[in-house]
């Protein structure tokens, strides 16, 4: 898949990757929320005042990823100076807050993905869930569960050290050690139950 530009202004590409630093939940959903909601927002706003489109190109019909949102920093007093889209008081606060964007995102049903801006500090950049040397900032698995989602439950989020879920497991077949699955490599894999062969 080609992405023409991701962020804004983008010109083609077979994906739409919007970054969008609203910090108010209701503003997300209201943007992404629904179909019309995305047609609208992709030819009139202008997160951080930049164009999410360029003309010539809409957009619409292609998957849409939330491919930078978030980035509320956490700063203790005395810390080295730093910076975030917002800024929380405390862990607490932070928590309270990646909650309700978090449910704002899962409720945007046109959304194909997204990325959180940012999974750890780095260097003046103070707006990830964890510090710069990997400390969660509020308990990691409140941050899991957030970021999993509501419908999470309904998921396959067991997985084996290599990183197979059970679903892809059980489709590899019977005589495909998991050993020969390796990064970068690709087997032939069964079909799901009810899923036409090709």
């Amino acid at each position: 898949a080609v992405v023409g530009n991701d962020g804004w202004e983008m010109p083609c590409g077979d994906l739409v990757c919007v970054h969008d630093y609203e910090q108010d939940p209701a503003v997300l959903l209201e943007r992404y929320g629904s179909r019309d909601a995305v047609a609208y927002t992709l030819e009139h706003v202008q997160p951080d005042r930049r164009r999410l489109v360029i003309d010539g190109f809409t957009g619409l019909g292609r998957p849409l990823f939330l491919s930078e949102f978030g980035g509320i920093a956490m700063m203790k007093p005395g810390e080295e100076a730093g910076w975030g889209y917002s800024v929380a008081r405390d862990g607490k606060e932070l928590l309270a807050r990646y909650q309700l964007l978090m449910t704002a995102v899962h409720a945007c049903r046109p959304l194909s993905g997204f990325c959180y801006t940012q999974l750890t500090d780095t260097f003046l950049e103070k707006n990830g869930l964890l510090t710069e040397d990997r400390v969660p900032k509020a308990p990691i698995e409140a941050l899991a569960q957030a970021t999993r989602g509501p419908q999470a439950h309904l998921q396959d989020w067991v997985l084996d050290p290599l990183g197979h879920s059970q679903r892809w497991r059980a489709r590899r077949g019977p005589d495909f050690p998991v050993e020969w699955t390796r990064v970068g490599e690709t087997a032939e894999v069964l079909a799901y139950p009810g899923e036409r062969q090709p």
